[in-house]
């Protein structure tokens, strides 16, 4: 009898939309190795396909990524050298892409996951969502691009004033956020 590797990540062509959906909802969508390595391919699929304008990036069950999965760090699990060598743990985030890639951002995107989030051009979340660095609780720093791209997005003392908060605030009533689109979005 064969056992069959669970499909990490969901990888959905909607007309000229990928959606592109993390798929441990068990795990509040925690990054594995093996999960970064399915999120790199099917991010390359798009780059490299003249079929999809823009990809959606999503987490399954209600949260879109809690960040690296700690249990495999613990276990003395850590990617390998020579795929740190091109990509950043999380994955993708660290790629490049000539096409937009939209954050569609339910429950917590943090610490890593939160990185994830920065790498899209746009985010657009539900009144669910959570920002923030949780990582620091466990001495674990940021190492995916999200220190430098926060504060190109909302500036230096704010970026700074989140990283001290380890949370970002909720949004003002207005519903402009300074890193996302504060939309309610049905699941």
């Amino acid at each position: 009898m064969s056992t069959v590797a669970p499909k990490l990540v969901n990888v959905t062509p909607r007309d000229s939309v990928l959606l592109i959906g993390i798929n441990r909802a068990k795990k509040k969508n925690c990054v594995s190795h093996e999960t970064a390595k399915q999120l790199i391919s099917a991010f390359e699929r798009f780059e490299e396909s003249k079929d999809y304008k823009v990809a959606v990036l999503y987490g399954e069950g209600g949260t879109f990524c809690a960040g690296y999965d700690l249990s495999e760090v613990s276990k003395g699990e850590f990617p390998p050298e020579k795929f740190l060598e091109k990509y950043r743990p999380m994955g993708p985030s660290m790629m490049q892409f000539s096409k937009p890639v939209i954050g569609a951002i339910e429950g917590h995107a943090v610490a890593g996951g939160f990185e994830l989030s920065l790498m899209c051009d746009l985010r657009v979340v539900a009144k669910s969502a959570k920002f923030g660095v949780f990582c620091r609780r466990h001495g674990v720093p940021l190492i995916d691009g999200g220190t430098v791209r926060l504060p190109k997005l909302i500036g230096m003392s704010r970026a700074m004033d989140m990283m001290a908060e380890k949370l970002m605030p909720r949004p003002p009533s207005t519903g402009v956020w300074p890193i996302a689109w504060w939309r309610m979005v049905k699941p």
